[in-house]
């Protein structure tokens, strides 16, 4: 009545725990994105009863005891975004995108199977995916970076995490960064859990816990979608290469079969092991640790053997530039020179399923999904593990990618831009400053040849609808900056070069003493 308004809208509050106190923060004459949750938890239709009142009708409900509430509802929105950078949104080409359930199409049953750590139903659990992007879609810089809503309903709330849990362990997802495995995280976090436990506080009093890298040894997977290859363990690179090599040799969606002339025994070459078939793949870093001077570099080596099985050794060695204090104590491969050799052999079926064998004495089972490329020359895979690995509760995901060892896809160079360094390898003094992103330029903060200190704004992006500062990586002097306010840059694109101020200076001096 104060404002006049005769429609169905959203009202969202805070609520403080101590106290009991309910403040309003935002009052919308609209639709949130979380209305699907009023839709599960009360069975009624804010979208209907907009339609309906502005058909003349009146308010289907008056009284606030006849709303009922049925069970717990909880929604998680799937986002492209780098959630150890800061949640910076991500941009780029969904080349994989398979959700738990079949989306826009209401609530679907879902079960929670045989296992003895389930928490017991006594009614339905049902999941609902709203979506409108589609495998090869492009997410672009102009729209925020929702892929799409995930919402659970169940009996009680902790049914309703565990079915919320189940979903996003079967919401497979690639081409891009994204928030699954962080909304697994919170799912599983002991807090969350609790009823009343989140605050708004939560996410800043446990940041060590979602920035923890699990990548221990004795050969776990990675539990990332966009882990960075020189920090995921070597039995998770090899169990992507073998993949790799099961789509390269056409024997996806086809069984072994013995014999000398059968394509399906891995290549099989006169010569004993020294006439086996062989590939080398080079993989392509998309993500380094930015306090390393040079990446550390792996050689992936694969023989096929009669069996059908593969013989992958990956050895790992720092380029020459490396240094050992750069060493990031949490990286997988942390030996120089160390060989990691694996026998694996298994099957990978059309609808994505890979079961292998691994030397012999380890089954394991994964989805995968593998995409060529051949504008980049490259060849990437994405794995998630089954709910028989991970027994439904944790969620494990990794991507790879490598340059695209076939002739047909050999044309292209952009490989070699992978171990380009972004400052001076040789003085660790210059540093280029790269976009992180596509977006607009909406603000300079520095000129050519500014000084400037390490941290400072260098410039101010739009992107998505949030706008996103660059600073300084050093101390020293802007030597580069070829933008102006209103530019559009792509992800990538080297906004400005920052040299140490002795750098600049012996640089003057040389072209005076020329002059």
């Amino acid at each position: 009545n104060a404002v006049q308004y005769v429609n169905a809208g959203t009202i969202e509050f805070l609520f403080e725990f101590t106290s009991d106190e309910i403040y309003v923060c935002d009052i919308n004459t609209r639709l949130q994105v979380e209305h699907p949750i009023i839709e599960l938890f009360t069975g009624v239709d804010p979208v209907e009863w907009q339609l309906r009142i502005a058909a003349g009708e009146p308010l289907p409900i008056i009284n606030q005891k006849d709303v009922p509430c049925i069970g717990h509802a909880i929604e998680a929105r799937i986002c492209a975004e780098n959630t150890r950078k800061g949640f910076i949104p991500a941009v780029g080409k969904v080349w994989h995108h398979s959700p738990p359930v079949q989306p826009n199409v209401g609530s679907v049953p879902v079960s929670h199977g045989n296992r003895s750590n389930a928490v017991k139903t006594k009614g339905e659990c049902i999941a609902r995916v709203d979506t409108g992007l589609q495998t090869n879609d492009v997410l672009t810089v102009h729209y925020d970076p929702m892929i799409s809503k995930l919402i659970v309903h169940a009996p009680t709330r902790l049914q309703a995490i565990e079915t919320l849990q189940k979903s996003l362990n079967s919401y497979h997802l690639a081409g891009i960064p994204n928030n699954i495995s962080f909304l697994q995280d919170c799912l599983n976090h002991e807090t969350f859990r609790t009823a009343g436990g989140v605050d708004t506080g939560f996410l800043e009093r446990e940041e060590a816990y979602f920035l923890r890298k699990d990548c221990g040894e004795g050969g776990g997977m990675e539990d990332e979608w966009n882990v960075d290859m020189l920090q995921q363990n070597p039995l998770s690179v090899a169990v992507g290469v073998f993949g790799v090599l099961m789509k390269l040799d056409d024997r996806v969606g086809v069984t072994h079969k013995s014999g000398p002339w059968s394509n399906l025994s891995g290549s099989w070459r006169m010569g004993g092991n020294e006439g086996r078939f062989r590939r080398r793949l080079i993989p392509l870093f998309s993500e380094r640790e930015e306090n390393a001077s040079s990446p550390l570099l792996s050689t992936i080596e694969c023989a096929s053997n009669q069996d059908g099985s593969y013989e992958i050794s990956i050895v790992s060695h720092p380029s020459s530039s490396h240094k050992e204090d750069n060493m990031n104590e949490n990286t997988a491969v942390t030996n120089p020179g160390q060989t990691s050799l694996y026998t694996i052999q298994g099957t990978f079926d059309c609808d994505g399923k890979m079961t292998i064998l691994i030397d012999g004495t380890k089954r394991m089972s994964f989805i995968a999904a593998t995409n060529e490329d051949e504008d980049k020359s490259t060849f990437d895979i994405s794995l998630w593990s089954s709910s028989e690995v991970n027994n439904g509760c944790t969620y494990s995901a990794w991507n790879m990618s490598f340059r695209h060892p076939l002739p047909a896809f050999a044309s292209s160079s952009r490989d070699s831009d992978n171990f380009m360094l972004e400052g001076d390898a040789s003085t660790e003094r210059k540093r280029s400053v790269k976009s992180p992103m596509p977006g607009k330029i909406i603000r300079l903060n520095v000129t050519e040849g500014e000084d400037v200190k390490e941290g400072d704004v260098l410039l101010v992006m739009e992107a998505m609808k949030m706008e996103h500062v660059v600073r300084s990586p050093l101390d020293g002097i802007v030597s580069t900056l070829k933008l102006d306010v209103g530019d559009i840059v792509e992800d990538g694109s080297i906004l400005a070069v920052v040299e140490d101020a002795i750098v600049s200076g012996s640089d003057d001096e040389e072209k005076e003493s020329s002059g």
